[in-house]
């Protein structure tokens, strides 16, 4: 550890040469930038990526980068963090980009909160529609894991990790799943929040996430997704399940939200989809059916919670929702 390097911040980057630049551009703004250390994952780019990387590198003392056969967003962010001195790593894809104030606000409030976990909103950037904007809390505060972990699984803490500060000693004792493609973000936030011990929210919005309709998140719905998404959602339940059983009610509510939005991407796409997935969405309908919305009120946040009631009635209606955004980001 280094006690001069107070972010790591570390970029995976794949074919990242459009939006890489921007990235950088708001990283050296950072009121703070000479305390940080900016790592960089060049993860097997086949276009100017790696040049872009050099000519930053060569002139800021702090901006390094390594180029590593391609394997993945999940792999190239655990690379990054084998390389992490810094007493918190911050996570920026290289898309998005950062206010100037992101990086020294989050580690002040760290310093002052004594957290492991410092949580911000975000703003959703598309090149169509107007920006979107997704605080977590309106008045700054500090939770326990276990209250930050009930807080996680209702929905309120975003289950991304670009829009975080951790403690370096948490993020070491974890690791994102190299065979988990969507949704990875989700398993390693639940473990990190499972070692920390104080997580802090703050009121204040610094991440801006482009929202890129060509991404993984945004293709149609395929059966490794599927299959993906139906894992993530089980993991979620199970490792609540050993840690905190008192939480495992929200961890089903969790579970249910989560298949309740992958039958609805199914219903929403074409014929074919379905049959691919058939008994997994049978299941899903039966079990969206069945799960009682008494118990919906009281373990599910107020989005969660609508989109249940719309998908018992009409599926391809969450489904037009979640595509304009509206229902994926709303309180």
């Amino acid at each position: 550890m280094d006690k001069n390097i107070k972010v790591s911040v570390v970029i995976p980057a794949y074919n990242a040469a459009a939006h890489i630049k921007k990235c950088l551009e708001s990283i050296i703004k950072q009121t703070i930038f000479e305390y940080l250390e900016v790592i960089i994952v060049n993860d097997g780019s086949t276009d100017n990526t790696e040049k872009i990387l050099a000519d930053y590198s060569g002139h800021y003392f702090n901006i390094m980068f390594l180029t590593i056969p391609n394997g993945g967003v999940s792999n190239a962010r655990n690379v990054g963090i084998q390389y992490a001195k810094g007493s918190y790593i911050a996570f920026l894809d290289a898309d998005d980009w950062v206010d100037p104030l992101c990086y020294e606000n989050m580690f002040k409030n760290a310093v002052e909160t004594q957290a492991d976990i410092v949580a911000a909103g975000f703003i959703v950037n598309k090149e169509t529609a107007q920006p979107l904007v997704r605080k977590i809390t309106e008045i700054n505060h500090t939770e326990d894991n276990v209250n930050a972990l009930k807080s996680f699984l209702l929905g309120i803490l975003d289950v991304h990790v670009c829009d975080k500060l951790f403690r370096t000693a948490i993020v070491k004792g974890a690791s994102f799943e190299q065979n988990v493609t969507i949704g990875e973000d989700r398993l390693f936030l639940m473990d990190c929040l499972i070692q920390s011990k104080r997580v802090s929210f703050m009121h204040e919005v610094f991440y801006h996430y482009y929202q890129n309709e060509q991404s993984a998140m945004h293709k149609n719905i395929s059966t490794a997704t599927v299959q993906c998404i139906d894992y993530v959602a089980n993991q979620v339940k199970h490792r609540c399940s050993k840690v905190l059983p008192d939480l495992v009610p929200y961890a089903e509510a969790m579970y249910i939200s989560d298949i309740c939005r992958l039958y609805c991407d199914l219903c929403g796409e074409c014929r074919e989809k379905i049959q691919k997935n058939l008994k997994l969405g049978l299941d899903y309908k039966k079990e969206i059916k069945h799960y009682p919305l008494r118990n919906a009120i009281k373990y599910m946040s107020r989005k969660h919670l609508i989109a249940l009631i719309i998908a018992k009635i009409n599926p391809r209606i969450v489904y037009v929702l979640r595509k304009n955004t509206y229902l994926r980001f709303m309180k």
